[in-house]
């Protein structure tokens, strides 16, 4: 069996072997954008009979893209997505040589094609795991044609979730958030988890943790991830539903496709710190990279909106709700604590029992 056969295994158990041998009875196509009462019946028969996820396999959709999964901003989600259509459409992926961190592309250095394990099977269609950005690397890795996406969150928001999400206060000793972000405010270690204690996203674009207050280089790496990048997407509020538009537009994927309940969210959070004048001064000074590439992709992607039109990304926002809503309905029956107390969820009889629902809720991360 050859490593893209055992990553499906890994990844879907026996879903994949099914979805194989119905691909190689049929490959039914859709279009992009259906009227409405076509839709929720395209909706209704794909989580309503086993074995219907070949209805969502569609020539149409661009067959290569880059995700650089940045720490804390819903990545796990838009990971889904995308591994689970690369699946649907079995397309080759680029996996780590690491099976003790496989969702991590090159665990301790920037991304390199030496660490994929079939580095000799190169170009491969999608990348979307976490990794140190290197573009040069990525793109010998990937076919001419691959759209560049990401996703941002605010910086304030984003790093608290980390100081819980990886325990910082209980492994470094912290006595608050305000405590741990005046402590690191100058530091340019990294947690051992490979995740940086200040400017994550931009860290994860590939900035040395040394140049975090050289304006320069930090111009410099935003402007080559402007150049790259065909999508940033945005986390916060709703603008994340408006990103997944964004992106089904970009990729020419339908809306099921985009249709995703969160991944790796926490089952319950704790209060969430007053953000006080001083502990917003000290946020803003130890995280200047960070809060620069926000604002400025954050300006893009308003752009963005506008000129995809109100009125289109109004029905576009109705058809996603409809079949995410659809969607949970049938395929979920509750939800139970996982790793680090993630929501992990549990499918319903009928969920069980249908493969698009399998893949939704598929979790990603150990």
């Amino acid at each position: 069996m050859n490593r893209w056969l055992l990553y499906r295994k890994l990844l879907m158990c026996s879903v994949a072997i099914n979805l194989f041998l119905i691909f190689l009875l049929t490959k039914e196509q859709w279009p992009t954008s259906l009227p409405n009462e076509q839709l929720h019946s395209l909706v209704d028969d794909v989580v309503s009979v086993d074995f219907n996820c070949h209805k969502l396999v569609n020539s149409k959709s661009v067959q290569s893209m880059f995700f650089l999964k940045t720490h804390k901003t819903a990545g796990s989600s838009i990971q889904n997505i995308i591994l689970r259509k690369a699946l649907l459409e079995d397309l080759s992926v680029g996996l780590t040589r690491q099976e003790a961190d496989w969702v991590r592309l090159c665990p301790n250095t920037p991304f390199s094609r030496q660490c994929l394990c079939n580095a000799k099977e190169l170009p491969v269609n999608v990348l979307a795991h976490h990794m140190l950005f290197n573009k040069s690397e990525v793109k010998a890795s990937l076919k001419s044609d691959a759209r560049y996406v990401s996703i941002l969150r605010d910086p304030a928001s984003l790093l608290y979730s980390a100081y819980t999400y990886f325990r910082w206060r209980e492994r470094f000793n912290y006595s608050s958030f305000e405590d741990f972000v005046i402590r690191t405010k100058s530091t340019k270690k990294i947690d051992p988890l490979i995740v940086s204690f200040r400017n994550l996203m931009m860290f994860d674009f590939g900035l040395h943790p040394k140049n975090y207050e050289d304006d320069a280089i930090v111009d410099s790496k935003i402007a080559e991830i402007e150049s790259t990048f065909d999508l940033i997407m945005i986390r916060d509020g709703e603008y994340f539903k408006q990103s997944l538009i964004l992106l089904k537009n970009l990729m020419h994927w339908t809306v099921i496709d985009v249709a995703v309940v969160a991944i790796n969210k926490m089952m319950s959070s704790a209060p969430k710190p007053v953000f006080s004048k001083s502990l917003t001064h000290h946020l803003l000074e130890s995280n200047q990279a960070d809060y620069k590439l926000y604002r400025k992709f954050l300006t893009i992607f308003k752009e963005k909106v506008k000129k995809f039109g109100a009125e289109k990304m109004k029905k576009e926002l109705e058809e996603l709700n409809y079949t995410t809503n659809k969607l949970a309905n049938f395929c979920i029956a509750g939800t139970k604590p996982g790793s680090r107390n993630t929501t992990v969820y549990i499918l319903s009889k009928a969920g069980e029992d249908n493969c698009y629902c399998r893949c939704v809720m598929v979790t990603y991360i150990p």
